[in-house]
């Protein structure tokens, strides 16, 4: 939902400290602070859990609704031995799979310091970026989202619909979207050796039992219809227009007035 404009609100848990939150000395020129005492059960602070489309981004054993056309370029981008301005480094082993992360490259999301693999420049287009998901999915691959922190992880759910086991940070958003160790995993992003020996583990536990991976992406794929789905998203943020529109039309005369 849209807040009014004079209104910021962040918020954390009662185990959890927000990312904001974690920073007590912000000031805010001309306008007034005021740590915690909101009233959560105000109807224009609902929040609809993200959900992305799935006309886009669909499992991938959907073969006859894959979008074929972008495969040369997927491959080029993955494979092609010569950096260009899509891509620096290689996968030389098409066997293997893949290990993919999609986020800025900045200290939140916690990437930057990586080092033996490929960096590919940013996929603006979402039609593409379903079909990649997909294409690691077909390598048998993962997908990481280590960031310090993640308010909501819409690349998680991205993932997740397209069938792809998913590990994610445990700090904000993905810790709830996924239920961990069933439809994906949780990654502490301050415990390194912990977060690489639990997706190590994940592909060890794969070479043993050939059906682990389906498991965890099926598990994937039913976590994200029974909370996450773009029509559960679509209703949640109509039936909250409609609250939220009652709820002003009942308050009209009780509305704070700027002096």
């Amino acid at each position: 939902m849209k807040l009014s404009r004079e209104i910021c609100v962040a918020l954390s848990s009662n185990f959890t400290k927000s990312l904001y939150e974690s920073h007590q000395a912000f000031t805010m020129p001309a306008l007034c602070r005021v740590v915690s005492g909101i009233n959560v059960f105000d109807p224009k602070f609902n929040i609809a859990a993200p959900g992305a489309e799935q006309a886009v981004y669909f499992p991938f054993t959907e073969k006859n609704k894959r979008f074929t056309s972008f495969h040369p370029a997927i491959e080029e981008l993955l494979y092609a031995n010569k950096d260009n301005n899509e891509h620096i480094g290689f996968l030389a082993d098409k066997k293997k799979p893949i290990i993919f992360s999609m986020a800025r490259l900045d200290t939140v999301k916690n990437i930057t310091g990586l080092g033996q693999i490929i960096w590919i420049a940013a996929q603006t287009d979402r039609y593409r970026n379903g079909e990649l998901y997909r294409c690691i999915a077909d390598t048998k691959g993962a997908f990481v989202q280590p960031a310090f922190y993640e308010a909501f992880g819409l690349t998680v759910i991205e993932a997740m619909n397209c069938g792809l086991p998913t590990f994610a940070t445990n700090q904000g958003g993905p810790a709830e979207i996924i239920v961990d160790g069933v439809s994906g995993f949780h990654v502490d992003p301050n415990n390194d050796d912990e977060s690489s020996n639990k997706v190590a583990d994940f592909f060890e536990k794969c070479k043993v039992d050939a059906e682990y991976w389906n498991k965890v992406s099926q598990e994937g794929l039913k976590r994200i219809y029974e909370c996450y789905s773009w029509k559960i998203y679509a209703n949640k943020v109509l039936n909250m227009g409609s609250l939220y529109g009652f709820w002003r039309q009942l308050n009209k005369e009780q509305k704070w007035i700027s002096p």
